[in-house]
């Protein structure tokens, strides 16, 4: 299952137009994950800061010093790329795996609205590209659906 997910990432990764480079099982590298970062900086006032309200784009500061530290983009990029496997097996990826990280970046870290629009189109570009190729691929199997939403970050622990 682990390999499964660290393939995910790779695959994720690639599809970014990045390697994926090993820090750990399946870890993307923080110079990665940074331009992941950066092309979702690029895409943030296509999306919603709060009720009815759109992004603004980024700024040059936003570019220089992002406003998600790179060890909690990661998790949520992993989050992403579970989520994408949990839909292809047909689980219910929103309440097991994204509502959780939400709560804990709206609750536990109290992130603003605009961190929380930048970690939500983080996670559904990495959970795009992971759902995508597998569902082209067939069926999940029972051994992938029984061991997917174990692999996502435990959003229950401290972020940082």
């Amino acid at each position: 299952m682990k390999r499964l997910i660290a393939g995910l990432l790779a695959l994720a990764a690639t599809s970014t137009g990045v390697a994926a480079q090993a820090e750990g099982p399946g870890a993307m590298a923080d110079v990665h994950v940074r331009r992941a970062l950066m092309l979702v900086l690029k895409q943030i006032h296509l999306t919603q800061c709060g009720e009815n309200k759109r992004c603004e784009p980024a700024t040059s500061e936003e570019y220089d010093t992002p406003p998600i530290p790179l060890a909690v983009a990661r998790r949520i990029i992993q989050s992403g790329v579970s989520s994408g496997a949990a839909q292809w097996c047909g689980l219910d990826w929103q309440q097991t795996i994204f509502v959780p990280m939400m709560r804990s970046l709206r609750e536990g870290e109290k992130w603003s609205d605009r961190q929380l629009a930048i970690a939500a189109l983080m996670h559904g570009v990495y959970q795009g590209q992971t759902a995508g190729p597998l569902m082209a691929r067939g069926q999940c199997d029972e051994e992938t659906r029984a061991g997917v939403t174990k692999a996502a970050p435990d959003w229950s622990k401290p972020v940082g």
